[in-house]
């Protein structure tokens, strides 16, 4: 299977890169490299640096790839960042979205698993809880609310583009906090390959 990932040079992609590529995947990627580092990819991967923003690169990216799937880990993932802009939250997870989805559609990619948040979407979570599917939305962030939007888009996108042979099938993952902290807590850089 060919596999592009997005955002795939960042903390949970390059994991993402590295179990594809030990399943035998053909995988690329897509990252602007404003927190993800090249050094996280293993040698030969294809990386194309471009913004998702950036409709022309998204597109190209993808079409010159071909992918079976793709895994969206691209994002601007800071709720404090999205306090301050949330415009930019909305300019990269949801339009920036957008445009990988249409990007999937004109190439015919059959799936698209977009990385959600682990529970921002259900706002404030009492102490000793954790939220599920089962819970209402309650978003307080602009971060939280591009997420929900996208997985709302996508479901969008799903029913637009479904027929006979499949069209865009679109999941929703979230990692829960403890990928976070993790990611929070490391201070060395990945070990060479």
């Amino acid at each position: 299977m060919r596999i592009l990932v997005t955002g795939g040079a960042g903390f949970i992609g390059s994991h993402i890169v590295d179990a594809a590529l030990a399943a035998g995947h053909d995988v690329a990627v897509f990252d602007d490299l404003s927190s993800g580092k090249r050094e996280n990819l293993p040698e030969g991967v294809p990386l194309t640096v471009g913004d998702l923003r950036d409709a022309e690169a998204i597109r190209k990216c993808v079409g010159a790839f071909k992918p079976d799937a793709v895994s969206h880990q691209a994002a601007q993932a800071s709720v404090s960042v999205s306090m301050r802009d949330p415009r930019l939250d909305v300019e990269v997870n949801v339009i920036g979205s957008i445009n990988l989805f249409d990007a999937c559609v004109a190439s015919g990619v059959g799936r698209v698993v977009f990385a959600s948040t682990g529970g921002a979407i259900y706002g404030e979570v009492p102490e000793g809880q954790v939220a599920d599917e089962s819970w209402v939305p309650k978003p307080i962030s602009p971060y939280a609310i591009s997420k929900l939007a996208v997985e709302q888009l996508m479901a969008v996108y799903k029913a637009q583009h479904a027929h006979a042979d499949g069209g865009l099938q679109g999941t929703a993952c979230a990692a829960d906090d403890r990928v976070a902290i993790r990611e929070r807590l490391r201070s060395a850089p990945r070990p060479a390959r």
